[in-house]
């Protein structure tokens, strides 16, 4: 067996069943065969599967939309194509979720959910759907999905509230995740909470060595899901997590999105506070929709603070010490007059490099206020106290060092020799240029409180 993907063989292969089944109902049909027709990623095809092959077993969930059971389908989901046989190995007996439509007269409403489906159903952070099938009892269309064991965050936040900072912030760092692919598909989902995020397990077994949170959060119900430029001003989902502006009978937007984001955030985190992330879920339940961050900007910063205590704080101290050694090497080279400007200059850009980088601030774009920040570093690191000040003192001292010995070599027109214009600027001046180069906001003071008299030559 040879295993791969050949997409104008499959779209082959399903062709010749075309006439083998039918939804009864053409334009489901249609939608179906269009997908199988022509597929891009496997991912994005959706199968007619008969109820005969599903064993239900319990109700699971209930909802506006209708009810979830959990299934065992028999044969189970795609899982191996073998490109010599040109055909599908099935996974074999697999758990599954049946979610049940309440009303599958409006089929308009039914067909808009399976169209958002098609277009993310590829995308690795949101809750995947395998195909269709219908109930002939209640005369039912049902939405096959995956199962998700660990089951829905409102309910898992309730059996796991001892949860670490840094699961909860995995958590909703994936959600933002996948809001974000949401939105790059200029989709707008309506109806975000903690019923509709489902939680899944994953063990990365390409590394043996990970032992970080492995509990994400993936979207799930694409039933009120809209395009961007829709004007749609129904008030439809869980009063608490709809943003004020739609309450008032505005239209669902991003920004609207954002503020149902910030719930949930609020929720995950109830039972540990955190300034840090107090910051970020006041910004998403901004009043003024323009001054909620959007998606890319929550999701950066949540990402890096993942990273961040991922390293663990010993790991940052490490390498401020290493950083900090460095530039006193320089110091001593430049009071010896040893130096040389070029080998100094790399030296100190990447010292600086390797600090602003490491701490958790997206460099290219400031996301939240500095003070917020530099307050909320204190809170969040889970050290004794004299350790997090000598920490913060040592960031602060190692940047004041670097910006003072760098305005320095810029005065003496060593960065760039080559260029004609070498007129001398003041210290205040590199160093206000430095900071506008390093970090959108001038007023920044969350490393760089310089003492006046450092400016002095």
């Amino acid at each position: 067996m040879r295993v791969g993907w050949c997409p104008s063989c499959e779209g082959a292969n399903y062709k010749e069943n075309f006439n083998r089944w039918t939804s009864g109902d053409s334009k489901i049909d249609e939608l179906i065969l269009q997908t199988q027709s022509n597929p891009s990623f496997p991912d994005r095809i959706l199968e007619w599967i008969d109820y005969q092959e599903f064993s239900v077993y319990e109700l699971i969930g209930k909802g506006g939309f209708g009810e979830v059971f959990s299934a065992e389908w028999h044969n189970g989901p795609r899982d191996l194509y073998d490109i010599e046989t040109n055909k599908w190995i099935r996974r074999g007996p697999t758990k599954v979720a049946l979610k049940i439509l309440k009303n599958s007269k409006n089929i308009q409403d039914f067909l808009n959910e399976l169209k958002n489906i098609v277009e993310i159903n590829s995308l690795l952070f949101v809750a995947k759907t395998f195909g269709i099938s219908k109930d002939p009892e209640q005369n039912k269309y049902v939405i096959v999905m995956e199962m998700y064991s660990l089951g829905d965050l409102q309910n898992f936040l309730c059996k796991k509230r001892n949860m670490r900072f840094l699961e909860r912030a995995t958590i909703v760092g994936w959600l933002a995740a996948g809001i974000l692919r949401l939105h790059e598909n200029d989709l707008i989902h309506c109806d975000l909470h903690s019923r509709n995020v489902l939680i899944k397990y994953f063990e990365n077994t390409n590394n043996p060595n990970y032992y970080g949170p492995k509990n994400l959060g993936l979207i799930a119900d694409f039933g009120l899901c809209k395009l961007a430029n829709g004007t749609s001003t129904e008030v439809i989902g869980v009063e608490r997590y709809i943003a004020p502006e739609v309450i008032n009978g505005g239209p669902y937007t991003k920004e609207s999105d954002i503020c149902s984001y910030g719930r949930i955030v609020q929720d995950v985190f109830a039972n540990n506070p955190s300034n840090l992330i107090n910051v970020l879920i006041s910004d998403c339940l901004s009043i003024n929709p323009s001054n909620r961050p959007d998606i890319k900007k929550n999701y950066v910063f949540l990402k890096e603070v993942v990273v961040f205590y991922e390293l663990g704080p010993d790991m940052f101290f490490n390498i401020f010490n290493q950083e900090f050694d460095k530039l006193k090497s320089v110091k001593r080279e430049l009071n010896d007059h040893t130096y040389n400007y070029d080998n100094i200059k790399k030296r100190l850009i990447q010292s600086i490099d390797n600090l602003i980088t490491t701490f958790p601030i997206d460099k290219g774009e400031l996301i939240f206020s500095c003070n917020a920040l530099n307050s909320a570093f204190k809170e969040t690191v889970n050290l004794p106290i004299d350790r997090i000040h000598s920490m913060l003192d040592l960031v602060i001292e190692n940047l004041d060092i670097y910006l003072y010995w760098y305005g320095k070599i810029k005065t003496y027109k060593a960065i760039d020799p080559d260029e004609n214009n070498h007129s001398e600027l003041s210290d205040s001046a590199v160093l206000r240029q430095l900071l506008s180069n390093s970090i959108s906001d001038k007023n920044c003071i969350i490393f760089m409180d310089l003492p006046t008299e450092s400016l002095q030559n």
